[in-house]
């Protein structure tokens, strides 16, 4: 009888932990702390000779095939002019929102830039599509630039719906 209840103990005991762990653990695998560089970005689809470039960081979880998160801090973007100035704008500051499936990832800054690219473990290299309407109310996808994400750590974001 003893050794009966000292079983039923150690069983319970390892449902407990077990509990425990698949709590504490992760979301998904790209949960965590990633550096988002895009360059060559062209903020106005009519405006080809303009290009921005943006460099920031978001907190990011994943749940099944979906990702959301938050800026980690607001930060300008820069574009570059035809006569070469370049000019500050923003600041930006801002949640994304996607999705990861069969090795590739999409996800926008709130509508603004999509952003499409192959997964890789602790970064991802990709381009920017931008959608935007013309005097005729066509929508027209433009894709310019290049991005580039990186993991900073494997903090994510915890909060409410991004």
């Amino acid at each position: 009888m003893r050794s009966i209840l000292t079983l039923a103990a150690a069983a319970a005991m390892l449902a407990v932990s077990g509990c425990d762990r698949a709590i504490t653990e992760p979301y998904g695998p790209f949960t965590g702390t990633w550096r988002y560089q895009a360059t060559g970005f062209q903020q106005w689809g009519s405006a080809h000779d303009i290009t921005c470039s943006i460099d920031l960081v978001f907190k990011v979880r994943q749940e099944g095939n979906s990702i959301e998160g938050r800026q980690t801090e607001p930060v300008p973007y820069f574009c570059k002019y035809p006569d070469g100035r370049m000019v500050e704008h923003g600041p930006q500051q801002g949640v994304i929102r996607g999705e990861i499936q069969d090795g590739r990832i999409h996800f926008s800054n709130a509508g603004n830039w999509h952003s499409f690219g192959e997964v890789g473990s602790d970064r991802v290299e990709g381009y920017l599509e931008s959608y935007g309407g013309t005097t005729n109310g066509q929508v027209q996808a433009h894709r310019s630039g290049s991005f580039v994400l990186e993991r900073i750590s494997g903090e994510g974001y915890y909060g409410p719906e991004a």
